[in-house]
């Protein structure tokens, strides 16, 4: 029989290795972000690795491929902006 995963199963796998990942990265990003406020080249490259963590995440969430690659569209031009701008200063 095939039988549908219940949401609460699909929390608890998740949270075995993904989501425990997630958490430590996202607070990491937001420490960084929150010590280097202004500085271009940390939000340029901090920019750039969420748009590469977007695209890695496309491997865990193959339905959601489309949001994730606009996110990381969109994180790569914010990353690249920054940068461009600190090498402008």
């Amino acid at each position: 029989m095939n039988r549908g995963i219940s949401r609460k199963e699909l929390i608890a796998n998740w949270w075995k290795v993904e989501g425990k990942i997630e958490l430590v990265t996202g607070l990491m990003v937001f420490i960084i972000l929150g010590i280097f406020w202004g500085n271009l080249l940390v939000e340029g490259i901090l920019g750039i690795a969420i748009g590469v963590w977007c695209l890695s995440k496309i491997y865990f969430r193959r339905e959601q491929w489309a949001f994730l690659s606009l996110a990381a569209l969109w994180t790569f031009y914010q990353g690249i902006h920054a940068l461009l701008g600190y090498m402008k200063v």
